[in-house]
């Protein structure tokens, strides 16, 4: 009736498709994450230039600037990682390939965050409902880049 998951087969498979990447995950995972924390330093670090005096409109414009920039950066990472399954070569420039439809990114990132919101309105669980729903539009925008956002 049920069929129980082979646990042993496929952490061998995912090893066995980690040592054929072209690039090793283990630097691209890095690069990422070394990106992604310079982001936030920047972002920590204009947030502490406004407490000190500076102009809010900077702090604000920076805040919003790496936020966005992180949204493409894990569409970059996200290619990168559905390509390794897919057994295609996949060089360190894919970390950057999701500024080839930055729009859709940041326009599918926003519809989802109103529409999770708005089920959240309603009460929590229908919050986390949506959210749990909408996660894998992210997915089928990377897979398939002609899609529009609301598709």
């Amino acid at each position: 009736m049920f069929d129980t998951l082979d646990r042993a087969g496929l952490k061998r498979q995912a090893r066995e498709l980690l040592e054929t990447a072209h690039v090793s995950p283990k630097g691209l995972t890095a690069l990422y994450c070394g990106l992604s924390l310079l982001l936030n330093v920047v972002d920590y670090l204009a947030s502490r230039f406004v407490s000190g005096g500076g102009p809010e409109m900077l702090s604000m414009f920076v805040s919003i600037f790496t936020t966005l920039a992180g949204w493409v950066l894990t569409a970059g990472f996200v290619l990168y990682c559905m390509g390794i399954r897919q057994r295609e070569v996949m060089e360190y420039g894919t970390l950057f390939d999701g500024f080839s439809f930055t729009g859709k990114v940041i326009a599918l990132n926003f519809v989802i965050s109103f529409f999770v919101a708005l089920w959240s309105m309603l009460f929590v669980v229908p919050g986390f409902i949506a959210y749990y729903r909408y996660r894998f539009a992210l997915y089928n925008l990377y897979a398939y880049p002609g899609l529009n956002v609301l598709e």
